[in-house]
């Protein structure tokens, strides 16, 4: 099966979600599928070269202005249409007239990665309302849609849900990649947090409310950067953007780490964080801010404090038990196989498969 991955990307090669792509690229390829990923972008110069240079099956759409973007989405599938690709694979965003283009000649299949009615619509602004206005269709387009997590079905329109193939696929991680740390020795509990600027449902305020709470506990933060007139505590240190290289030697000196706190932001209950497999991967136990999508029944190693603002400090006591529980030890590997890239890609790739075949057009799609 030929396969075009069309995304809108504007972050760096590290972040959480080329990691995702550069994994599922692979073990799709791994598995027989031929996989060419589009992507429209904004970023240029060197950073186009570092992201051509992470995968060989990779084509670039740049774009500087709405006029141009326009544009870059309608090179992108003219190029899909070209290279004659049977199946899209499409990381819901805006919906463009070129994808609507594209829908009505080939089977595309979204991935849907968060509330985007409420995530799109953070700033009331032209771009919110269009999208409102447009996601209905989108959905209505799809041949398939593919959430990572339960929850997610409740946002999508109610005609989408019964009449299209739906898979909910949590996020994994490359387990091969990832060598569990072994336990620091730390007189005081030493936390880590991972994230992305600009993203409050990340709930980095909420992160230094704990760091004020345990004074003697040291918090590193590596991604955000505090914001103007933020109070930082002497406790917590932003080390800014890290490659992964550089920020393994910070998760080893960690004794837990922290997920998304803030997820009551984006109207979410349940999630399956990149950065939280990452934490896992690594045998780190991990406080988060919401139900995960692949440990429903909870674990010992994850506290699941409840989704609302101000939990952190109405649940101090539950949170200093936890972190000192868990000070010298890591999570097993066992406990966590469960989220590999490779069991997870087996099953969307499955699902593609088998949504094209009892497709009317299968015939023609896969000839």
């Amino acid at each position: 099966m030929r396969i075009a991955y069309l995304l809108h990307f504007n972050d760096d090669v590290e972040s959480g979600v080329w990691k995702k792509v550069l994994g599922q690229v692979r073990i799709w390829t791994k598995l027989g599928a031929n996989v060419t990923v589009y992507v429209v972008t904004r970023i240029s110069g060197k950073a186009v070269e570092t992201l051509e240079d992470s995968l060989p099956q990779v084509r670039i759409f740049p774009y500087a202005g709405a006029f141009s973007r326009l544009r870059a989405w309608s090179l992108a599938v003219n190029a899909i249409e070209v290279d004659r690709h049977q199946v899209v694979y499409w990381r819901h965003d805006l919906l463009y007239p070129a994808v609507v283009k594209l829908a009505l000649i080939k089977p595309v299949f979204i991935e849907v990665n968060t509330n985007d009615a409420v995530e799109f619509c953070l700033t009331k602004d032209a771009r919110c309302f269009y999208h409102l206005a447009t996601r209905k269709l989108a959905f209505s387009l799809a041949s398939g849609i593919v959430l990572v997590s339960h929850e997610l079905k409740s946002i999508l329109p109610e005609r989408i849900v019964g009449r299209l193939p739906i898979a909910v696929i949590g996020n994994g991680v490359d387990l091969d990649s990832i060598r569990p740390l072994p336990p620091p020795r730390n007189e005081q509990p030493r936390l880590v947090f991972l994230g992305s600027t600009n993203q409050p449902w990340q709930g980095v305020d909420e992160l230094l409310t704990l760091a004020m709470l345990f004074p003697n506990w040291h918090v590193d933060v590596i991604g955000p950067k505090p914001s103007l007139g933020e109070k930082s505590p002497p406790n917590v240190h932003f080390h800014g953007f890290l490659r992964r290289a550089e920020y393994e030697a910070i998760l080893a000196r960690a004794d837990v780490a922290i997920g998304p706190l803030g997820s009551y932001r984006k109207a979410l209950n349940e999630a399956s964080p990149l950065k939280v497999r990452e934490y896992l991967a690594y045998g780190l136990p991990v406080i988060i801010g919401c139900k995960d999508t692949d440990f429903l029944e909870g674990a010992p190693f994850i506290l699941e404090l409840p989704n609302q603002e101000g939990s952190v400090e109405r649940n101090r006591d539950q949170i200093e038990q936890f972190v000192l529980g868990w000070m010298g030890k890591r999570v097993p590997r066992e406990a966590v196989l469960h989220l590999d890239i490779k069991v997870k890609e087996e099953k969307r790739l499955k699902f593609l498969l088998e949504v094209v075949k009892n497709a009317r057009s299968a015939r023609e799609v896969l000839r």
